[in-house]
C-alpha cells in the first residue's frame, strides 16, 4: 500500500500544472482569429481597397494645437494616397517604395526624400489593417500571448506580434467579445511606447469599423482621428496613387 501511495505521489509530481498564461500562449493564434471573425472575418481580410473621410486633432502637452480634414485612399498591400484640406489642396503620395508631396492645388509634384518614404514604412507597417492582412502571413512575424489586463473595466487578453524588424505590437482583445480595443509599438530604435486606442464601432458593408482612433506617445495623447465616412472596395486603379493620376 505505501509503495503504491509513493507511486502515486510520484506520478502527479511528475506531470506539469501549466499557469492559466502557458495555457493561453497555446491559444494566441485562437485568440486573434477570434479578434478578426469580430471585425467581419473573412469579408475584413478580403478588403481590397479603402476610402475614408474625416478631420483628425493634434495635440502637444495635452492641448489642442492644429487640426484638418481629410481623404485617405487604401489600396492593400503597399498604397496610400491622402488628400489634406476640404478640396485637396495638399496631396501626400506613398506607392511601395517611391512617394510624393502634391501642394500649389496640384501645380507643384515632389519627390519625397528617402528619409519621408522611410517614416511612412515605419508607420505603414504597424498599422492595424497592415498587421492583419499582410504582417501575420510573413514568415518571419511571431505571434505570443503575453498577458492580461484591465481597460475600462473590461478583461482583456494581450497578445505581442513581432515583425521582421524586431518590432513589439502588443494588442489588446476585450475576452467577452474578441474586441481589439488598443494596440501599442515598441521599436527596437525608439525607446518610446506609441498607443492608438479604438471606440466607436460600426458595421460598413460587413467590416466592424473603429471611427474613432485616439494615439498617444508614452502617455502624453498626441492625436485624434474622427471619421466621418468609410467605404470598401471601390476599385480603386493603381494610377490613382502616382504622381499624376489623373492627367
Amino acid at each position: 500500500m505505501k509503495r503504491l501511495f509513493v507511486l502515486a505521489v510520484s506520478v502527479f509530481l511528475a506531470t506539469p500544472v501549466l499557469p492559466a498564461e502557458v495555457r493561453a500562449q497555446a491559444n494566441a493564434r485562437e485568440i486573434l482569429e477570434r479578434a478578426i471573425e469580430t471585425l467581419g472575418g473573412e469579408t475584413y481580410l478580403a478588403v481590397a481597397d479603402v476610402e475614408a473621410v474625416g478631420r483628425y486633432y493634434q495635440f502637444q502637452n495635452g492641448e489642442l494645437s492644429g487640426g484638418e480634414v481629410f481623404t485617405d485612399y487604401l489600396k492593400f498591400p503597399d498604397k496610400e494616397r491622402t488628400e489634406f484640406g476640404e478640396k485637396g489642396e495638399t496631396v501626400r503620395i506613398n506607392n511601395g517604395r517611391e512617394g510624393w508631396n502634391i501642394t500649389d492645388k496640384g501645380k507643384k509634384v515632389d519627390e519625397q526624400l528617402p528619409e519621408q518614404i522611410e517614416v511612412f514604412w515605419d508607420e505603414f507597417k504597424v498599422t492595424l489593417d497592415f498587421l492583419l492582412r499582410v504582417v501575420l502571413d510573413q514568415e518571419e512575424t511571431t505571434l505570443q500571448y503575453v498577458g492580461r489586463d484591465m481597460i475600462d473595466f473590461k478583461r482583456v487578453d494581450i497578445l505581442e506580434i513581432r515583425d521582421e524588424d524586431r518590432t513589439r505590437i502588443n494588442l489588446y482583445i476585450d475576452r467577452a467579445d474578441g474586441l481589439l480595443m488598443r494596440k501599442t509599438v515598441r521599436r527596437l530604435s525608439d525607446p518610446s511606447v506609441h498607443e492608438e486606442v479604438y471606440s466607436n464601432y460600426h458595421e460598413i458593408q460587413g467590416v466592424l469599423t473603429p471611427l474613432l482612433i485616439d494615439r498617444y506617445t508614452d502617455g502624453q495623447k498626441t492625436m485624434q482621428i474622427r471619421f466621418r465616412e468609410v467605404r470598401y472596395n471601390n476599385g480603386l486603379q493603381d494610377r490613382f496613387f502616382m504622381a499624376s493620376p489623373l492627367d
